[in-house]
């Protein structure tokens, strides 16, 4: 587990648009990754490895199934406003970034657990 700025951070891949979705699926399974962030320099899409098991083109470019409406978030935000810009726009995560460098991503169960966390100093 990560924490930034006291936020429970998810390690993600990042990989390009091209990837085949076997391959993807393949290494984010060997790597226990639950979500991968598609980029050719710039984040284009997220795409969680649920989504990937129900795909029946397996051969296809990853890029072809991204959830392409992507919140980049720099972990400064408070918790709860990130929970609900999380909850508002129906995402599997929001991606973490520092100086357009991507740290990982913030699912919905990283920001409950920072939540509860922060909840239980007070």
């Amino acid at each position: 587990m990560k924490l930034i700025n006291n936020l429970k951070v998810s390690k993600v891949l990042i990989t390009g648009p091209d990837t085949k979705v076997s391959d993807l699926l393949k290494t984010m399974t060997e790597n226990s990754i639950s979500i991968a962030i598609v980029s050719d320099g710039k984040v284009l899409g997220t795409v969680s490895k649920e989504r990937l098991e129900k795909i029946e083109r397996p051969e296809e470019p990853v890029s072809q199934f991204i959830n392409e409406n992507v919140i980049t978030v720099t972990g400064d935000e408070d918790s709860l406003y990130l929970l609900s810009l999380l909850l508002k726009n129906k995402l599997d995560c929001l991606v973490l970034t520092k100086r357009n460098k991507i740290l990982g991503a913030l699912t919905l169960s990283d920001l409950l657990y920072s939540i509860q966390k922060r909840a239980e100093l007070s």
